[in-house]
């Protein structure tokens, strides 16, 4: 149980939180020049292009390559975990193509729904996969 907790708190410390250094060095960039964003928090200003959504993907993808072909425990458990993983992957991934697609295109987006619902699937990546790095094994 130990090596597992351990396993875990590595991930936590050097994926999740080093992959999400570049969007912290962003927001301090941001408040240190006083840029607030027209109408808008600066949270919500380093959100909106959805880059969390990729973050979320290279996260989930890592959980997955753990959980394939580590072998029998929790076998459940691994088979949902992995599957929402890769619904996490996939979904991101194709929502991240759109909204860049978007901007390109210069359409409108409502950057605060693209904060809000990134954060969250963020959230829902870290404790999916999270479950699924902690069932994995060596």
């Amino acid at each position: 149980m130990n090596e597992r907790i351990e396993r875990l708190v590595k991930w936590i410390l050097f994926s999740v939180i080093i992959s999400l250094l570049p969007l912290v060095a962003d927001w301090v960039n941001r408040i240190s020049q006083g840029r607030g964003g027209i109408g808008q928090s600066v949270f919500t200003e380093v959100l909106a292009h959805g880059e969390l959504l990729l973050i979320s993907a290279a996260i989930a993808a890592d959980a997955v390559g753990d959980l394939i072909g580590s072998g029998p425990e929790f076998k459940m458990l691994k088979y949902l975990a992995g599957g929402a993983c890769l619904a996490i992957i996939l979904f991101g991934s194709l929502w991240y193509a759109s909204i860049a697609a978007n901007f390109h295109d210069g359409r409108f987006l409502d950057n605060g729904m693209i904060a809000r619902w990134s954060s969250s699937i963020l959230g829902l990546t870290v404790l999916t996969s999270g479950c699924g790095k902690f069932v994995a094994e060596d």
